[in-house]
């Protein structure tokens, strides 16, 4: 690999211990939202990072493949990471601020206006999702309990 790739490597050259509970947690939170009806290993880079930790190198998840995200219609979405013990460790305060914060409505603006493309079905999906992640977080679930709803 050369320049910036030799950091990066897929999912399957590292075991789930290798990722941060927030690092799962933010792929997580990010796919609830968006319905990834198909996260799997194999959409998901491993970027090697240096954050001055008394470990040395982390690891960062980088979600890729977004072809299966904002369905025009309910899916079966497949989430890798459920299976993961990261995703049953409840939320940070400062996640749950984060998905607190969020506002649906807003989204449904904001992506409705940059992305004039997008159908009207597609940003219903954004916007239960997101309502749907709020009221499971504010409930105490953790994200496994969330992606097997």
């Amino acid at each position: 690999m050369s320049g910036n790739n030799r950091n990066k490597k897929m999912f399957y050259d590292h075991g789930t211990s290798s990722f941060s509970v927030s690092n799962v947690h933010r792929v997580g939170i990010l796919d609830v939202r968006i319905l990834n009806t198909d996260r799997h290993a194999g959409n998901l880079l491993v970027r090697k990072v240096n954050d001055g930790g008394k470990f040395g190198r982390q690891v960062e998840l980088i979600p890729i493949d977004h072809g299966l995200c904002l369905p025009e219609s309910l899916e079966d979405p497949y989430f890798e990471w459920i299976h993961w013990p990261q995703a049953s460790i409840p939320f940070s305060e400062d996640e749950l601020d984060y998905i607190e914060s969020l506002d649906p409505y807003q989204d449904w603006e904001l992506s409705r206006n940059e992305l004039p493309m997008i159908r009207e079905a597609c940003l219903r999906i954004l916007t239960l999702c997101t309502i749907f992640l709020k009221q499971a977080a504010g409930f105490g679930l953790c994200l496994a309990e969330i992606g097997e709803r």
